[in-house]
C-alpha cells in the first residue's frame, strides 16, 4: 500500500459550522446552494429523513463527472458496494448532460443523489458544489473514471 499522500482517494472532514465565508450557505429543508448562486437541478431519490436508518450518512462520497455516462455508472456502483453501508453517494454533473442523468437514473438505490449543474463550474467548482450539499461529517471524493474495491 503506498504512503497516504500517494493514494487517489481523498478523505476530508466536513465540519458544517467552519464553512468558508465565500461558500453560499445551504438551505436545509432542499439542500442546495441559496438564492445567491446558481442551484443545481436536483435528482434525489432519498426520503426526507435521508438514506441511513439512524437518520445521517458516515461519508459522503461525492463523485464530480461530464459526458461519461458509462464510467460514472460504474464508480457510482463502485462506491455503493462498499461494506460501510451508512454512505450516500453524491454525483455533480458538471454542465447540461442529459445522457448521464439518464444512465444515473437506472441505478435504483436510496443512497445515490445526482445533482446537474447548469452551467459548466470545472472539477473544482463541482468538488465544492458537492461538499456544499454532503450531509456526513466525513467527505471521501472519487473520479468518475475511477472505481473502488468493497472494502475501501
Amino acid at each position: 500500500m503506498g504512503s497516504p499522500s500517494k493514494l487517489s482517494t481523498r478523505l476530508a472532514f466536513n465540519p458544517k459550522r467552519r464553512r468558508p465565508a465565500e461558500a453560499p450557505p445551504i438551505s436545509p429543508k432542499d439542500k442546495t446552494p441559496a438564492e445567491n448562486s446558481v442551484p443545481p437541478q436536483h435528482y434525489e431519490k432519498t426520503s426526507e429523513t435521508g438514506n441511513d436508518p439512524r437518520g445521517k450518512p458516515e461519508v459522503s462520497v461525492v463523485i464530480p463527472t461530464l459526458g461519461r455516462p458509462e464510467l460514472v455508472a460504474r464508480a457510482v456502483k463502485s462506491a455503493l458496494a462498499q461494506t460501510l453501508r451508512a454512505i450516500e453517494v453524491i454525483v455533480i454533473v458538471d454542465g447540461p448532460d442529459e445522457q448521464t442523468c439518464v444512465e444515473l437514473a437506472l441505478i435504483d438505490d436510496p443512497r445515490l443523489q445526482v445533482f446537474a449543474l447548469e452551467q459548466q463550474r470545472g472539477n473544482a467548482g463541482a468538488r465544492n458544489a458537492g461538499v456544499q450539499l454532503a450531509r456526513a461529517d466525513w467527505v471521501a471524493f472519487l473520479d468518475d473514471d475511477d472505481e473502488w474495491k468493497a472494502d475501501k
